[in-house]
């Protein structure tokens, strides 16, 4: 079988002197391309790799992005009490040492509540003709197209956030690869009106 990059850009390792960066833009363009006149997209194999594919579903690229969700913490903390005997000043000292702990501690139960971006690591990934596979210290996990409920493609950036309706935490991706699932997620969400969408036009102009 060819080399995956070979698969991607159609053009043998030997004769191209390309970036990783600059593979993935070629790849998402010709992705872009072929999607909208109806063409199908090479398929890889990927046997060995660990997730089974279901009946009829196709591969298309597997790569490696920087991954984050977005949830807030629990914010709950413990307080301290501290029996403190002595003199009156050695009291006081303590029950106010006491009253700095527990006040950093709800602090820090404040910051852990707030909902942000969490579980900052490196996934890799896996997009079919159904779904993108991701694969993070917890395993591999599934992302239907059909349950995004909203995404937002940054191709400048190489970053697109994914939304479920509520049904998980906000996803986040971010790397060379990114445009190239912009792609497969817009072409999913929106068959009908993908091609229209302003935040992908970029993808149409060939890459120098």
């Amino acid at each position: 079988m060819a080399n995956w990059l070979d698969t991607l850009t159609g053009v043998p390792t030997a004769a191209r002197q390309q970036s990783e960066a600059e593979v993935w833009a070629q790849y998402a363009h010709n992705a872009a391309t072929a999607l909208r006149t109806g063409s199908a997209l090479p398929e890889i194999n990927v046997v060995g790799m660990g997730p089974v594919l279901r009946r009829g579903e196709r591969a298309f690229f597997q790569g490696g992005a920087n991954y984050a969700r977005m949830y807030g913490g629990h914010g709950t903390y413990t307080t301290t009490g501290l029996l403190a005997l002595g003199s009156p000043a050695f009291m006081l000292g303590a029950f106010a040492a006491t009253g700095v702990i527990n006040h950093r501690r709800k602090a820090r139960a404040r910051r852990d509540a707030a909902v942000q971006w969490r579980d900052h690591q490196r996934a890799g990934i896996i997009a079919t003709n159904q779904r993108l596979m991701v694969h993070t210290d917890r395993g591999w996990a599934t992302y239907a197209y059909g349950a995004i409920t909203e995404y937002y493609p940054d191709i400048a950036s190489s970053s697109l956030t994914m939304g479920f309706g509520g049904q998980g935490a906000p996803l986040l991706l971010a790397g060379p690869p990114v445009p190239a699932i912009a792609v497969l997620v817009a072409a999913a969400t929106m068959p009908d009106r993908w091609t229209q969408d302003p935040r992908l036009q970029s993808l149409f102009v060939s890459v120098p």
